[in-house]
């Protein structure tokens, strides 16, 4: 994990991960444009980035954040930072909760069409998805 005292900003070739609690938005072989798609009142969503994390770090926040909302963690999808920047988005590291692999993604669009388009754009650019096992 980063050091919480020095956190550098978010290079491009960094990979991140949104974490998925529904199964409905990760399977074993795609991530589905709805683990973008955010409500109308935000403005972007929150992912760790895996910068000098490693898989049990991620599993562990992701079960932290998964706790707060009261739901399971079923996975993860990962993206390359480049190319959430490439969709005029905006990514910013944010001490969040103790983890200071967290960042923002921000810059969402206010028209909802725009914005589930951009969701769906996120979802084509994914890397992969990573299913947590022994959860259901």
């Amino acid at each position: 994990m980063l050091d919480p005292l020095s956190i550098p900003p978010v290079d491009d070739d960094e990979v991140v991960c949104r974490f998925a609690f529904s199964r409905s938005e990760v399977s074993e072989n795609r991530v589905h444009w709805s683990a973008f798609k955010i409500r109308e009142r935000d403005k972007g969503f929150s992912v760790m980035r895996q910068r000098e994390a490693d898989e049990a770090d991620l599993i562990r926040e992701g079960q932290k954040v998964g706790d707060l909302r009261n739901k399971s963690l079923i996975g993860w999808a990962d993206l390359l930072a480049a190319n959430i920047l490439a969709l005029d988005l905006e990514l910013h590291p944010r001490l969040e909760h103790d983890n200071p692999n967290h960042a923002d993604v921000l810059g969402y669009p206010d028209k909802k069409e725009s914005r589930d388009k951009l969701a769906m754009k996120l979802a084509d650019t994914a890397i992969r998805p990573v299913i947590v096992r022994g959860n259901s």
